[in-house]
């Protein structure tokens, strides 16, 4: 199932997301499913949960259009539920990114 990507302005897109509870657990795969065929569909690379109305941690991305600068990313598709930020690491970099829901915007 393709679901519509909200865009700014979008009240979800300001709200905190909820976590999953473990009893959700069971209709994950399929929305897991449903968000990559949404990111592919919308030409994207990474979508999350509150893009597509849904006010749930969960995020998926499929990194690997970026493997030609970035060899390391050549099998890296994968989906987030519930992740949390607890360390930063690496070098900071720039380069240019998009967003799903600011159609039209790329810096």
């Amino acid at each position: 199932m393709i679901y519509p990507i909200v865009v700014y302005g979008h009240p979800v897109l300001r709200k905190e997301a909820e976590e999953f509870a473990t009893d959700e657990k069971d209709d994950i795969k399929q929305l897991i499913s449903d968000m990559f065929e949404t990111m592919y569909k919308a030409d994207g690379i990474g979508l999350a949960g509150p893009q597509i109305g849904l006010s749930k941690r969960i995020f998926v991305i499929d990194a690997s259009p970026l493997a030609e600068d970035f060899p390391e990313l050549a099998d890296f598709k994968k989906a987030f539920i519930n992740a949390r930020i607890i360390e930063k690491d690496g070098d900071k970099m720039s380069d240019n990114e998009g967003c799903l829901s600011l159609p039209g915007i790329s810096v």
